[in-house]
């Protein structure tokens, strides 16, 4: 029988295990293989990706020289395979075919940007709130901004879209997103920003061609709380996106995502919690379909067969874990 590495481990230290620990040595456990065997588990599994094998072919070949078998290795298929599944990085806006089992969510997500024609002040702005390791920046990248592109609402196919995240300097960053998207560029954009809350609305202005949309994305809000080192500098950012959203003829939407440990703190500044409070979607854990969509549909999508079994396996292991995706 198989077992687990890092048995009886909780998730979320499981999770620091597998990026950052090498696996037991499996002549701990079975002293009779031979230590090359451990040298090729560690190789194929070490942490930097350019460090182990270039391919399975190469590894299956090692693994047989160790075990000193004979075993003829399958011929290789001529087409390319890639791995469709992202381990612990987001799905980007790249990535969108790969992604599977947030389409309920995505027409969510839809639904709240389409409400903008009905809400007064405030409906240019969406909150994307879920724990760490929800998906909540797959289900924007590679889920609403894919449909948006394709005119999944009325006009979307032309709207600008660019994205950003906060870090140190936020309104620096702000104009780095606004400079990629820029139809009249300016030599600079920060000075405009900088003036008072109402510089991001100017300044998208400024770039942006007559009656054209723009669509800003702020992942990871929760690092204008963590990283930027001035209380005023932050709020002065938030408030900049309240105003570039309320103004009824703006052509500015926003939508943030933030982790759901950190809901509490834009709740603390009274426009932005006014917006936080009115336009939130919450990402829930992903349900037993989903979970199978996940795994199944991008294997599919590429030729691939699960083996029996291996499929109601790992949802067995993950749903209901607060790190389901990522240990999926």
């Amino acid at each position: 029988m198989g077992e687990h590495p890092f048995a009886e481990t909780p998730p979320g230290a499981l999770i620091v295990k597998h990026v950052k620990e090498p696996l037991p040595l499996a002549r701990e456990k079975r002293n009779q293989l031979p230590d090359e065997v451990d040298e090729v588990i560690q190789k194929a599994t070490a942490k930097d990706p350019e460090a182990r094998y270039p391919d399975a072919v190469t590894l299956a070949s090692e693994l047989r020289r160790a075990l000193q078998l004979e075993i003829a290795l399958p011929a290789v298929p001529e087409s390319e395979i890639y791995n469709p599944y992202k381990g612990l990085r987001a799905f980007q806006e790249a990535d969108a075919e790969d992604f599977f089992g947030r389409e309920a969510l995505t027409g969510q997500l839809l639904a709240r940007l389409a409400e903008i024609s009905s809400l007064e002040g405030g409906g240019r702005f969406l909150a994307v709130v879920g724990p760490s390791g929800s998906g909540k920046s797959s289900v924007v990248k590679a889920g609403l901004l894919p449909a948006l592109r394709k005119g999944a609402l009325p006009g979307s196919e032309r709207w600008f879209i660019t994205e950003m995240v906060p870090g140190a300097y936020p309104l620096e960053e702000v104009e780095l997103a606004l400079l990629r998207v820029a139809v009249k560029e300016p030599p600079s954009l920060l000075e405009q920003l900088e003036k008072d809350e109402r510089g991001l609305l100017r300044a998208a202005r400024r770039v942006l061609p007559e009656g054209a949309e723009l669509l800003l994305v702020v992942d990871q809000l929760e690092e204008v709380f963590t990283l930027v080192d001035d209380p005023k500098k932050s709020a002065f950012f938030l408030q900049s996106l309240y105003e570039a959203v309320v103004n009824p003829r703006s052509p500015v939407r926003v939508v943030v995502t933030l982790r759901a440990d950190f809901y509490d703190r834009p709740l603390m500044h009274p426009d932005f919690s006014e917006l936080m409070q009115k336009r939130t979607e919450v990402v829930v854990p992903l349900k037993m379909d989903e979970l199978e969509r996940a795994i199944q549909a991008p294997a599919e999508r590429i030729g691939i067969v699960l083996e029996k079994g291996l499929m109601p396996a790992i949802v067995s292991d993950v749903i209901d874990q607060p790190g389901a995706l990522p240990l999926l």
